[in-house]
């Protein structure tokens, strides 16, 4: 099974955000092609800096929960459409709780119901990338 890549749309915004992912073999160009760079890889981000990674879902979840931000896909099993998420954030070290300052914000809690799992994902992503500086 070949994993799917983010859509250029959340790849831009955290590309905005910050995200530069110098390992990737896939980039998106700013029309939103995607390139691949293959063997040549280190040679290209050096010509090419400012090309937007192109992630797996796998890998951008991974770099979000390094910004200490995570996205939960919920089910509503008595409605159509299905669908919603909730996005929790924590402020503070987790390695190190004695700290005086750690909290976790409010979750933001979507007030819609989506029609398919993917499309919440989608809209969850783009909401996460918001509570960035």
């Amino acid at each position: 099974m070949i994993e799917q890549l983010i859509s250029f749309k959340v790849a831009k915004l955290a590309h905005e955000k910050g995200l530069r992912m110098n390992t990737c073999t896939l980039v998106y160009e700013d029309t939103g092609k995607l390139e691949s760079i293959g063997r040549y890889k280190d040679k290209y981000w050096a010509w090419e800096p400012n090309f937007i990674s192109a992630l797996t879902l796998g890998e951008f979840q991974y770099w979000l929960r390094t910004q200490q931000i995570f996205i939960d896909i919920l089910t509503d099993q008595t409605a159509e459409p299905k669908f919603t998420y909730q996005i929790n954030k924590f402020v503070g070290n987790p390695n190190d709780l004695t700290e005086k300052v750690w909290y976790w914000e409010l979750p933001i809690i979507s007030e819609y119901l989506y029609k398919t799992y993917e499309e919440c994902l989608e809209v969850a992503e783009q909401e996460a990338l918001k509570l960035l500086p």
